[in-house]
C-alpha cells in the first residue's frame, strides 16, 4: 500500500527543472563568427551604398564643372573674337587716317612748304625770279659819300647806327614780267629779311646810293637779270636766317600781285612752313 501511494505521488510529482547544460566552446565560438559576418555584411552594404552615392555626386560635380569649363571656354573665345573684330576695325581705322594723314601731309607739304631755296638755288614767285648769291654780316657798307637823295659816284664806308649791324644779302634778280622794272627807286617787289624769331626787317632806304646796285631810274627789261645787294640794319643779337620777297604786280597795267612769300634760306638749319 505504501509502495503504491508511493508510485501515485511520483507519477504525480511535477517535473524540477534543470539548469541548461554547458554549451561546448567551439560552438560558442561559431555562434559568435556568425554574427561577426552578419555585422560585416550588413556594414558592408552601408558603406556600398554611401560611397556609391559619394562617387555619384563627385561625377555630377565633375560633369558640371566640365559643363561649366566649357561654357567659359567658349565665352573665351568669343571674348578673343570680339577683341579680333575690335583690332581689326582699329587696324582698319588706323590704315584710313594714316591714308588721309598721307593725303593731308601731301597736300599741306605745298602749302606749309612754300617756294624756298638755299643758296645758289632760284626761286619764283609771279613774275619775279630771285636766286641768293651771299649773306652775311658786316661792320660796314660801301656808300655813296653825296649824302641822302645825292649821288656822286664816290663811296666810303658807312657804319650801322649804335646797337646794330649789317646784314647784307647779296642777289640776282631776273625780270619775267611785261614790263620794266625800277628796282632800286621803284617797288616792282617786297623783300624783307627773317631772323631766327620769325621777325622781319625791310631794306635801308636809297638803295642806288649802295655801290654796286643798280641807279635810280634805270629800270630792268622783261628777260634781263641785275645783281642787287640789300643792306639790312638789325639788333646786335639778331641771327638772320633768310630772306622774303614777293612780286606786288603792277598797278598801271592792271597786273595782280602775288600774296604769298617766297623764300632764300641763308641758313640751312632752317626751313619756312605756312604762317612763318
Amino acid at each position: 500500500m505504501e509502495d503504491s501511494q508511493q508510485n501515485v505521488q511520483e507519477a504525480t510529482a511535477l517535473p524540477v527543472p534543470q539548469p541548461p547544460a554547458e554549451q561546448p566552446p567551439e560552438r560558442e565560438a561559431s555562434v559568435l563568427l556568425k554574427r561577426s559576418v552578419f555585422v560585416m555584411l550588413i556594414v558592408g552594404i552601408v558603406v556600398a551604398l554611401l560611397v556609391g552615392y559619394g562617387i555619384g555626386r563627385l561625377t555630377t560635380i565633375s560633369r558640371d564643372n566640365v559643363v561649366i569649363a566649357q561654357k567659359n571656354s567658349k565665352i573665351e573665345k568669343l571674348n578673343t573674337s570680339l577683341q579680333s573684330v575690335k583690332k581689326q576695325l582699329a587696324d582698319a581705322t588706323a590704315s584710313s587716317d594714316s591714308i588721309e594723314d598721307s593725303s593731308d601731309d601731301s597736300g599741306d607739304n605745298s602749302e606749309d612748304k612754300p617756294q624756298q631755296g638755299q643758296i645758289g638755288q632760284t626761286v619764283d614767285n609771279g613774275g619775279i625770279e630771285m636766286k641768293l648769291i651771299s649773306a652775311s654780316e658786316q661792320s660796314t657798307i660801301n656808300y655813296d659819300t653825296c649824302g641822302d637823295g645825292c649821288s656822286n659816284g664816290s663811296y666810303a664806308p658807312k657804319s650801322p647806327d649804335a646797337n646794330t649791324k649789317y646784314w647784307v644779302a647779296v642777289v640776282e634778280v631776273k625780270n619775267n614780267t611785261k614790263q620794266p622794272l625800277d628796282i632800286t627807286c621803284g617797288y616792282p617787289y617786297e623783300i624783307k629779311a627773317l631772323n631766327s624769331d620769325n621777325q622781319q626787317y625791310t631794306p635801308i632806304e636809297n638803295l642806288y646810293q649802295v655801290q654796286g646796285n643798280p641807279e635810280c631810274n634805270v629800270s630792268l627789261q622783261p628777260g634781263l637779270s641785275a645783281q642787287v645787294t640789300y643792306p639790312f640794319q638789325v639788333p646786335l643779337d639778331a641771327k638772320m636766317v633768310a630772306l622774303a620777297f614777293r612780286d606786288v604786280g603792277d598797278l598801271l597795267s592792271g597786273t595782280g600781285g602775288q600774296e604769298e612769300y617766297s623764300y632764300l634760306i641763308a641758313d640751312q638749319g632752317y626751313e619756312v612752313t605756312a604762317g612763318e
